[in-house]
């Protein structure tokens, strides 16, 4: 009788799931995860580029506006993932000193250039960053330089690239008397 009451109950209810149903399941779930993923990791590089590219034009902006305001030499410190401005210079000794902004999911600053590009002519001779630092001095009176051994006043131009899709790219431009810092999507 009891044997009898269990093929009962098992023969009037849902039988629950096979192994290979649930495999299923399970492997069209991992599909869709990695579809979803995959299709938004260029929207983070794109989103990481445009993040790096405003952290620098935001870094110079300030320095600028500082230098202006105060009265004050302001600098801005640029490697290939990170950017600061200071007041006066970058040492320890320096009364003020933004922390480092980074950049994320392979934006970098790949190339220099001691000239204000703004896209008009040919693009200047460039430099690449590497491990070095990049010093953009801005002055009181709101004009900039970014070779402070020549006697004239240069402009500035970082050609940023992200690291694993190279077709990502900014431009980000000074002029040093105006001081005007533009952002271009693109090289050129």
């Amino acid at each position: 009788m009891r044997n009898r009451l269990i093929h009962r109950v098992r023969a009037g209810g849902s039988r629950g799931f096979t192994l290979t149903e649930l495999l299923v399941t399970m492997g069209v779930i991992a599909l869709l995860a990695a579809v979803a993923v995959f299709s938004i990791r260029p929207d983070t590089e794109r989103a990481a580029m445009a993040d790096f590219a405003g952290e620098i034009k935001l870094a110079m902006k300030e320095a600028r506006s500082r230098a202006t305001s105060m009265g004050i030499k302001h600098v801005v410190e640029l490697q290939a993932t990170r950017v600061r401005w200071c007041q006066q210079d970058c040492t320890s000794s320096s009364p003020k000193i933004s922390a480092w902004r980074y950049a994320k999911n392979g934006a970098q600053a790949v190339y220099y250039a001691d000239s204000g590009d703004i896209g008009v002519g040919p693009r200047p001779p460039t430099t690449a960053i590497g491990t070095g630092t990049r010093v953009i001095t801005f002055y009181p009176d709101g004009t900039m330089d970014s070779n402070t051994a020549t006697t004239n006043l240069e402009g500035f131009t970082v050609y940023l690239q992200n690291s694993t899709n190279t077709s990502l790219q900014y431009r980000i431009a000074v002029m040093p008397f105006a001081g005007v810092i533009r952002k271009y999507v693109s090289w050129d």
